[in-house]
C-alpha cells in the first residue's frame, strides 16, 4: 500500500493518510509554545505542501504532532479542536508509548523492540508505524478515509476506535503493561 510514497518526509506521510485531494477538510497540527500553551496550525487538505512546510520548520524547534482526524471547521490558533469536529478518518491509530524520559507510567514496554514485537503479534498487521520519540503510532488504514458526514457515521466510528482501543489495552495488560 505504501509502494512509491516517501514516508519520510510530511507530505508523503499526509498524502498517504488523505489521498483523495477532493476531500474538503482541516489538518491540525499542534506545537507547545514557550509559555507551555498549545498552538494549533490548520491547513486545508488541498495544502499538504504548506502542512509540510510548517511541521518541518516547527520541528527544528520543538515536538509537533498532528491530529489524525480531518476537521470539518478550522480551529482557533489556541485550541486543539473537539472530537465531534472530525468528519473523516484515515483508520484506526494506536499510540504505544516505551518506558523512558517523559512517561511517567513504568508499566510499559521496554524497548522499542518489545513495543515492535508486541504491534507484530496482534491479529491485524498495521499498514505503517510511525515512531514518535517516546514510543511508537501504528495506523491500520482503511482502502479509503471514512467519511462522517452523520452522527451515526460518526458513532460507528468512535465505536470502533473504542473497542480496537480497548483490545489493545486488553493485550498489553497480558505483558503487565499499563498501555
Amino acid at each position: 500500500m505504501t509502494s512509491g510514497t516517501d514516508l519520510q518526509n510530511p507530505f508523503g506521510f499526509l498524502a498517504l493518510l488523505w489521498p483523495d485531494a477532493d476531500f474538503d477538510g482541516w489538518l491540525t497540527f499542534f506545537t507547545k509554545a514557550p509559555d507551555g500553551k498549545t498552538v494549533t496550525a490548520a491547513f486545508h487538505r488541498s495544502r499538504l505542501a504548506d502542512a509540510e512546510k510548517w511541521a518541518l520548520a516547527q520541528a527544528k524547534i520543538a515536538n509537533v504532532w498532528h491530529g489524525v482526524g480531518l476537521r470539518g471547521k478550522k480551529p482557533a490558533r489556541d485550541k486543539r479542536g473537539k472530537a465531534e469536529d472530525v468528519v473523516a478518518i484515515p483508520g484506526i491509530w494506536f499510540d504505544l508509548d516505551v518506558r523512558g524520559p517523559g512517561h511517567a507510567e513504568k508499566n510499559l514496554p521496554a524497548s522499542f523492540e518489545e513495543a515492535f514485537g508486541f504491534i507484530n503479534a496482534l491479529p491485524l498487521k498495521p499498514t505503517l508505524v510511525v515512531f514518535t520519540g517516546g514510543g511508537l503510532q501504528p495506523y491500520w488504514l482503511f482502502p479509503e478515509p471514512m467519511r462522517l458526514s452523520t452522527k451515526e457515521e460518526w458513532t460507528r466510528a468512535k465505536n470502533l476506535s473504542e473497542r480496537w482501543q480497548r483490545f489493545i489495552i486488553a493485550m498489553g495488560r497480558d505483558h503487565g503493561w499499563n498501555l
